[in-house]
């Protein structure tokens, strides 16, 4: 898929960008776990998918592989993912802010988009007091609402798969104490 496609070159170009603007990360792993017999099947099938989409940096671990990697869990099978990473994100958007300004790019914000008018040169961006400004492209970047400011554009979001599903992740960080 195009999801996928974007997401192998952006994880590579990522950590180039990263590098060469000194941004901090740690490629830190993560596991993907199943802890019951349901979700040991979606985790056999999400690794295929993956590996099917291109994906090189990943192994299927059993029990005892994943009690190497981290012994504190409890888990029937996982996916590792050794190139998954965290960042200093705070650095990541400040550079970023600062290259695309550098470049032309105008940024508004807080100014809450409430029409997106397709017009002959670009698109016309309706925001909340009423105000309208033309722009060549719009970036999509509303996290929680991008589905809204694609639907505004003129996107079928439940037939271009723009709609968001929700779910709940958990996250731990195991203590060596």
């Amino acid at each position: 898929s195009l999801k996928s496609k974007l997401c192998l070159n952006g994880s590579k170009m990522l950590y180039e960008y990263c590098n060469k603007y000194d941004i901090q990360y740690k490629k830190c792993g993560k596991l993907v776990v199943s802890t019951n017999e349901e979700e040991s099947v979606k985790i056999k099938e999400i690794y295929q998918n993956a590996l099917q989409s291109g994906v090189v940096c990943i192994e299927l671990l059993e029990q005892e592989e994943i009690r190497a990697v981290e012994p504190g869990i409890f888990a029937l099978n996982a996916i590792y993912s050794k190139e998954t990473g965290i960042i200093d994100v705070h650095k990541l958007m400040e550079k970023l802010f600062i290259n695309s300004t550098e470049n032309g790019a105008v940024f508004a914000f807080s100014n809450e988009v409430k029409a997106i008018k397709k017009a002959k040169n670009g698109y016309i961006l309706v925001y909340g007091d009423g105000e309208e400004v033309l722009s060549d492209f719009v970036i999509n970047c509303a996290g929680l609402y991008s589905d809204c400011i694609a639907k505004m554009a003129g996107f079928d979001i439940d037939k271009s798969g723009y709609k968001l599903a929700f779910c709940k992740g958990d996250y731990f960080k195991i203590s060596s104490r």
